[in-house]
């Protein structure tokens, strides 16, 4: 945190000489400004020759930013200063990361008392309100899918399937005898 005394340029200002901590100070001309809001809005109305990317790549950008934590590939800009890029490339990297599974598995432990919590009753409650019912799935979207992808619309994958079982289960033919017994 910086601490500096600002003269502003208008002399009726009723901040002058004050002391007053600042966050960050422009790059180009040195003004200090208490947010990055400031800053921001600064470089809009005085340095217009030059983005908020341009100037975060320059000023702010430590090693290694810009690149996806997951795959490597290059993020995008958040297009705020104090934020910077984005931490993973997409939505897939950002799910199969191992750093944010265990931060949301941390943050359920601490705020529901199991690292699987799903709320299972809020979300019975969207369907019903979205769609009108409670066991709503978009079979559409889900066959079209397997269409596009596997060539038919009831695809399952047996292979992955028995591979699953056999790590989770130890067996590639498990059947949960509790679940089936109805």
């Amino acid at each position: 945190m910086l601490t500096a005394n600002f003269k502003c340029p208008r002399a009726f200002h009723i901040w002058d000489n004050m002391t007053i901590d600042y966050l960050t100070t422009c790059g180009i001309c040195n003004r200090p400004f208490s947010t990055y809001t400031g800053l921001s809005h600064h470089l809009g109305q005085e340095h217009k020759g030059i983005t908020r990317k341009e100037y975060y790549d320059r000023f702010l950008k430590k090693p290694g930013e810009g690149i996806c934590a997951r795959c490597g590939k290059p993020t995008k800009f958040s297009d705020r200063l104090n934020r910077g890029y984005y931490v993973h490339c997409s939505q897939k990297c950002t799910a199969t990361d191992k750093d944010v599974d265990a931060k949301r598995r941390t943050t359920k432990k601490a705020l529901y008392g199991s690292e699987t919590f799903n709320n299972h009753a809020k979300t019975t409650e969207t369907k019903i309100q979205r769609y009108g019912d409670p066991n709503y799935a978009n079979g559409d979207q889900i066959r079209k899918t397997k269409l596009e992808r596997y060539g038919k619309q009831g695809y399952n994958n047996p292979e992955k399937r028995k591979a699953t079982k056999l790590v989770k289960y130890g067996a590639s033919n498990y059947v949960n005898a509790e679940k089936c017994a109805h």
